[in-house]
């Protein structure tokens, strides 16, 4: 082998990272003189390659983290509500007449405003006879009431101008107080009450 054909192998191994610059300068050196000094002779053999140093790691470089380890912790149980319980009869019972005397009572409310009156029975009614059954005579005859009063109401209010309207005025509002009373004491007593006076539009 040439001297041109080491030197080219000394320059490859610099590239490829098995010698550093300084080790390539003085094998490069070495045979220059080994090559003037003994031109007769074969040239000598090169060096042993060394195994290619790993490079260094970065100090930024953090070595790779371990997997984490699989959880043998087991899966927390679902929470499925339990299907509503069904009311007894006693039950269902005790909250139709409770419904029932809210229904007559809250008649009591038109005396403070008066849209309430007209409005919280019906509403009452319409809203929880599905749900009681119970309480549908009891909004019947809150409705009949309340119709019957506006009539008295509006005919008492034209004989004011012959005076005899202004006591049944007062009679008609002593009645609007006393007989919703009486009608949310037999609906809580389980019994459907009917109107004095009250004229039959809902059977």
């Amino acid at each position: 082998m040439g001297l041109a054909d080491e030197i080219r192998q000394l320059e490859q191994l610099h590239k490829d990272g098995v010698l550093d610059y300084g080790e390539f300068i003085a094998a490069k050196d070495a045979l220059i003189k080994a090559a003037a000094r003994a031109p007769s002779e074969s040239p000598p053999a090169s060096p042993p390659a060394s195994p290619p140093a790993s490079p260094p790691l970065s100090p930024l470089a953090a070595p790779p983290s371990a997997p984490p380890p699989a959880s043998t912790e087991p899966a927390a149980p679902t929470y499925t509500a339990p299907p509503p319980t069904p009311r007894t009869e006693d039950e269902l019972d005790a909250q139709t007449r409770q419904w029932g005397m809210f229904l007559h009572m809250s008649l009591l409310l038109g005396f403070l405003i008066p849209v309430l009156g007209l409005v919280v029975p019906i509403l009452i009614w319409q809203l929880k006879r599905d749900e009681f059954p119970g309480i549908d005579p009891h909004g019947k005859n809150v409705m009949n009431w309340i119709i019957s009063f506006v009539i008295y109401g509006v005919g008492s209010a034209i004989l004011c101008m012959v005076i005899i309207g202004i006591p049944m005025l007062m009679a008609l509002g002593v009645c609007g107080i006393i007989f919703p009373i009486i009608g949310g004491i037999k609906a809580n007593d389980s019994e459907v009450w009917e109107y004095p006076l009250a004229i039959k539009f809902l059977n």
